[in-house]
Order: structure tokens, then C-alpha cells, then sequence
């Protein structure tokens, strides 16, 4: 399962009180090229622990870019234990939200300071930058296409082969 999605909006508050300001984007944006490829998510986040836990990953994040005042990512879902519950979750649900997980400064206005570090991008239940995926979205459906032309072409190599084989 694969989301084209927002990951993180800029001069803008959160429902935490939090604003990205805008001079961060290019920031995190080269912090997360600077990443392992893919990077990996976790389900839900542990605001104790800044590691990212082997047990808890989820999906994974890749092919990041700026688009207007916010940064996007393409969203893989894992086959991993966490994985099988955000899918359950968006089959039975509906949506899931992300949630950037970082550290840095928060000024007395809410503004994030320019020591921010991002590590990952979560999924969550409740996003606080209402940044939600699911599965009624067309990027869901267009990648169930392109995952039957997959599957299809998959199919054909393997007829063909055999056809060449039987002769």
C-alpha cells in the first residue's frame, strides 16, 4: 500500500500550538536526504524515545519534495506487525494521520527554532497538522492499479516463459 502524502506543513499552527516556519523547509528537507534511504516510520510515536524501534516500524518514507508551503512523500505500508495494524486500520477506519517526530527549541510564540532536527515522519491517530491518508484518496487507487499492472505484467513474463520453454 503506497500514499503519496503531505508530511509536514510550514507557517502554519498545529493543534499543538507549534508553527514550522518556512525557513526550516529547505532544512528538513536536506536532513531527510541526508537519511538511510528509505527512511522508516514507526506506528504511533513515542515522545519519550527519539530511536526508531525495529518492532514498531510501519512504513517507510522516499522520493520527499517541497510543494508550496509544505513537504510530501510517497508513504509505503510495510508487510511488518505494525504494518498489518495501520492497513487494518485504514481498511476498518478509513485513515490514518502522519505526524512528524524531531527536536529543537520551541520559542515562547510557538515558532519551532532553527536548531530543529527531524528524524522520522510517523503514523499516528490523531495528526496534529490534519494530515491524514486513506484509502479513498486517488493516490490509493492509483497505486492498486499500477500494483494489478505489476501483477499483470508479472503474470505475462512468467506465460511467456513457460510458452518459450513448452516451445
Amino acid at each position: 500500500m503506497k500514499f503519496k502524502t503531505k508530511l509536514i506543513e510550514f507557517d502554519k499552527e498545529n493543534k499543538n500550538g507549534r508553527i514550522y516556519p518556512k525557513n526550516l523547509m529547505d532544512n528538513i528537507l536536506e536532513q531527510i536526504d541526508s537519511k538511510q534511504k528509505p527512511l522508516y516510520g514507526e506506528l504511533e510515536q513515542d515522545n519519550v524515545n527519539f530511536d526508531i524501534s525495529m518492532n514498531n516500524i510501519s512504513h517507510t518514507i522516499e522520493n520527499v519534495y517541497i510543494k508550496d508551503n509544505a513537504i510530501y512523500g510517497d508513504i509505503s505500508i510495510l508487510d511488518t506487525a505494525k504494518g498489518k495494524i495501520a492497513k487494518e486500520l485504514l481498511e476498518k477506519n478509513g485513515s490514518i494521520g502522519i505526524a512528524s517526530r524531531g527536536m529543537g527549541t520551541v520559542n515562547a510564540d510557538g515558532t519551532i527554532g532553527d536548531d530543529y532536527k527531524v528524524l522520522t515522519f510517523d503514523i499516528v491517530t490523531n495528526s496534529s497538522f490534519d494530515i491524514y491518508i486513506n484509502k479513498k484518496s486517488k493516490d490509493y487507487y492509483t497505486n492498486k492499479i499500477q500494483e494489478l499492472k505489476e501483477t499483470w505484467e508479472k503474470l505475462e513474463w512468467k506465460n511467456d516463459s513457460l510458452t518459450n520453454l513448452l516451445g
